[in-house]
């Protein structure tokens, strides 16, 4: 959504701008008006300009030095003079700025729409052109990284389907899909400051020191970090056997950057493609028992017998559940009542079936599952949970965590989670509408922009016109006349007020306008409306 500025120190002409372009608005602009400069730097002080409407002879400051003002704020404002005065300094003064126009108010509604309409199509194509220089060289470095970390990922985790050369190519990775991979895994023995950079200091170590010898690539998974490590195709093949003796002399080496906080666990021979899942199992599971005992030290794994194919079978399952799990808390999470149904009853047969097959790994992931549903309850403010989410919530800290319930007990968890967040969504929506409301019944002469309404609701402008719209059935611009008039024919019947004092109560910088905004909307001018309130007395009387 796209705002323009209208200002003029003549306020007819401004309410006269501001109704074209809300009755003849194609691009969805939010109409802000100004009858003075420094109301108009009020606004650009507070929000994003997009086109400038303005006059140029204006008291006080004029609308070339408007014009230089905004520019400082918002530079792509793009500028559109509109004046009286067919005088050719101020055009050229003003043309010689890029993304400036120059009209004349003879010129008719016409031409200031079409002006308008040229303004938006240069902002869009503008905004075009800077989403494709995005496509530098920096950008693109970032996004490669993105999909490397995604990549690793996915072959660790198993999902990966299929590793080729040219996968690795497309991708500017100088490893070779045919031969095998070295992983080393790392971890912080005690908590550590910055592990991160103590991660990254590691693998610059390592690709200076083994430059010559081997290609290097970390990875960050939660608190560990793995790193695939791969010899140099011009390696002699008695160097490339001795890759893990060489990381580990390098490690050793490492000690003031990372020996003393960190252990490690590489295996004694690199391993295939499409074994470097299991293999990170069995280094993970060798790290976590280093871990556990504290020991920071560097660690060997043996080279054990070929995996079983069983065996990496059911790993590959249990990481499809989790992966799946991930699923079911994303729709916790994000409401998503009809996916977590149809979700939850596949998952929980995959889940006791893995669970029969190797009873540990079972256990492991139903404490996960249970987790995750306490983790969602206890997001819960105690003083705003209802009765069941407290019932709820204190039979899951009561349950031994490792034994599951049963698929209908997670539904109705479920369930429960689901309702809770619907009410509070309700209540906070019917909040919102409510604030808004009570704002503009109560700031009738005053900024009533959608722009204000939306930083009085903390939502954008347009998800608070659509939110309003749904909530009560019609738009805010219709609300806001309607408050409007009722404000105006409440002022006439007390008679307190004159006609122009009644028309800037209600917002308008003009009584002409307030009079064509009431005739408009009730069938009758002001006056109109004041003799037949005369009459109706008289007759009661």
């Amino acid at each position: 959504m796209y705002r323009i500025l209208i200002v003029d120190d003549e306020p007819m002409i401004v309410e006269g701008l501001a109704t074209l372009l809300e009755e003849r608005n194609p691009w969805e602009l939010e109409v802000q008006k100004a009858c003075l400069a420094t109301q108009a730097l009020e606004i650009l002080n507070r929000q994003r300009i997009d086109i400038l409407l303005t006059d140029i002879r204006m008291p006080v400051i004029d609308g070339l030095e408007l014009m230089q003002r905004v520019r400082t704020n918002w530079p792509d404002c793009r500028i559109l003079f509109l004046t009286a005065f067919e005088e050719f300094e101020y055009a050229y003064a003003a043309l010689k700025n890029p993304g400036v126009r120059f009209l004349l108010k003879t010129e008719g509604h016409d031409a200031i729409l079409k002006a308008v309409g040229e303004c938006v199509g240069e902002i869009e194509n503008e905004l075009k052109e800077k989403a494709l220089r995005l496509r530098s060289r920096e950008q693109l470095g970032i996004i490669r990284a993105l999909r490397l970390r995604e990549l690793w990922s996915q072959i660790l985790k198993g999902t990966q389907p299929l590793i080729s050369q040219e996968l690795f190519d497309a991708m500017e990775i100088p490893f070779r899909a045919e031969e095998p991979v070295t992983l080393l895994l790392g971890a912080p023995v005690s908590p550590v400051t910055e592990p991160l950079l103590q991660m990254n200091q590691l693998t610059e170590l390592l690709t200076i020191r083994l430059r010559d010898k081997a290609w290097c690539f970390a990875y960050q998974e939660s608190n560990e970090f793995v790193w695939f490590l791969q010899p140099c195709a011009s390696l002699p093949s008695s160097i490339t056997q001795a890759l893990p003796k060489l990381i580990f002399d390098e490690l050793d080496a490492a000690e003031a950057i990372c020996q003393n906080s960190f252990s490690f666990v590489l295996p004694e021979k690199p391993a295939a493609w499409d074994q470097v899942f299991y293999e990170y199992q069995h280094l993970q599971a060798s790290l976590r028992l280093q871990l556990s005992m504290g020991k920071n030290l560097i660690y060997v794994v043996p080279d054990g017998e070929d995996t079983p194919a069983q065996e990496t079978t059911l790993f590959r399952e249990k990481e499809a559940c989790k992966k799946e799990m991930q699923l079911l808390k994303a729709d916790l999470e994000t409401g998503n009542r009809d996916a977590f149904t149809k979700r939850l009853p596949s998952f929980y047969e995959k889940l006791l079936e893995l669970a029969a097959q190797r009873r540990e790994l079972g256990r492991e992931l139903i404490m996960e599952l249970n987790l995750l549903f306490l983790s969602c309850f206890n997001q819960i403010s105690h003083t705003r949970a209802t009765e069941t989410i407290q019932t709820l919530s204190q039979e899951l800290s009561q349950t031994e965590l490792s034994e599951p319930f049963s698929q209908s007990k997670y539904l109705t968890l479920g369930e429960a989670l689901f309702e809770f967040q619907k009410a509070s969504s309700n209540a906070q929506t019917y909040s919102c509408v409510e604030t808004v409301k009570a704002y503009i019944r109560n700031h009738l002469d005053g900024d009533l922009s959608l722009s204000r309404l939306s930083e009085l609701s903390n939502y954008n402008p347009k998800y608070l016109s659509d939110l309003f719209r749904a909530q009560t059935g019609k738009n805010l611009s219709a609300y806001i006349s309607e408050k409007r008039l009722e404000e105006a024919k409440r002022l006439i019947a007390e008679g307190k007020l004159k006609m122009k004092d009644i028309s800037a109560a209600v917002g308008f910088f003009s009584s002409s306008y307030f009079t064509r905004f009431f005739k408009k909307v009730s069938g009758m001018t002001p006056l109109q409306y004041q003799e037949s309130l005369i009459s109706e007395r008289a007759e009661q009387d």
